[in-house]
C-alpha cells in the first residue's frame, strides 16, 4: 500500500514542510530520508504514526491518503 498522489502533491509541497519535519522527527529519521520516502513513494508512510501525522496535519481521511502505485495507471487505462 502506498499514499495517493493527492496526498503526495500535498506533503511535498512548500507550505508543507512542517510536516515532513513532524514526520522525521517522530520516525526518527532525518527530514533529507523523509523527502526520499516521498520521492519514491515507500510503504514507510503508511505506517500507523506516519497515517496519524499526515491524517492529522491535513485533514485527508484514510480513503483519502492510501493508493497504489498503479492507480494513475489504472484510471488512464478507464479501469
Amino acid at each position: 500500500m502506498n499514499l495517493s498522489t493527492r496526498a503526495l502533491k500535498i506533503i511535498s509541497s512548500p507550505e508543507h514542510l512542517h510536516l515532513r519535519n513532524r514526520l522525521a522527527l517522530e520516525l526518527g529519521v532525518s527530514a533529507y530520508t523523509i523527502g526520499r520516502y516521498i520521492n519514491s513513494n515507500t510503504w514507510q508512510l503508511t505506517t500507523a504514526d506516519a497515517l496519524r501525522i499526515i491524517r492529522e496535519e491535513t485533514g485527508l481521511s484514510d480513503s483519502e491518503l492510501l493508493g497504489n502505485k498503479n492507480h494513475s495507471h489504472a484510471n488512464a487505462k478507464g479501469n
